[in-house]
């Protein structure tokens, strides 16, 4: 249906803005931190969006998957 695709749309929206803060996390900052200060500020933001975790998505990129036994 119209109101699913929707959703589904507006889920890939919410993927890619984390994709692009964590990409821009790197480029920006990468002089002053580390990888592992990204990928941390990344998962604490990953984690204010309860409709991240989507199976499908994962697959797609190790660093989207929920940590274990958090879902």
């Amino acid at each position: 249906t119209l109101f699913s695709s929707l959703i589904r749309y507006l889920k890939l929206f919410v993927h890619l803005s984390h994709l692009f803060y964590f990409f821009a996390c790197i480029t920006k900052i990468w002089k002053t931190f580390s990888l592992e200060f990204c990928e941390e500020k990344f998962m604490e933001r990953v984690a204010q969006t309860p409709t991240h975790y989507h199976p499908a998505w994962s697959a797609y990129h190790p660093l989207l998957s929920p940590p274990r036994g958090s879902v």
